[in-house]
């Protein structure tokens, strides 16, 4: 039925629209968040925020990309999954978007875990 097939198209489009919206304001929050905390790095100690990055940093870096990463990827393939099963294309955008978040979440988690234990 066209009509049903339009409304898929219409539910996609709004999917991908949200999704685009929610990566762009993702992207500025996150650099708010770190003008912010460069203001109070700055206005506590006088100093600026230091950019030295060690090996340690960098094997932190690494590890926790492989993790964002791996989350991410299991996500994805739970969409394919949901997408098998029965779900539409919007819980499919759903899974896809919700996989990202949780991905980030765990990202940044893992490191405060790490430099707090000291990897």
């Amino acid at each position: 039925d066209p009509a049903i097939a339009s409304d898929g198209i219409q539910l996609l489009r709004w999917g991908a629209g949200a999704m685009l919206i929610f990566i762009a304001s993702s992207i500025v929050i996150r650099i708010v968040v770190l003008i912010i905390f460069t203001i109070l790095y700055r206005g506590i100690t006088g100093e600026d925020p230091p950019s030295i990055e060690d090996e340690r940093d960098k094997q932190i870096e690494l590890k926790v990309n492989q993790i964002g990463q791996t989350v991410f990827i299991l996500g994805f393939v739970a969409a394919l999954v949901a997408i098998r099963m029965g779900s539409g294309p919007v819980g499919m955008l759903l899974w896809i978007a919700g996989s990202g978040v949780i991905a980030e979440i765990i990202s940044e988690t893992t490191r405060i875990v790490f430099y707090r234990r000291g990897f």
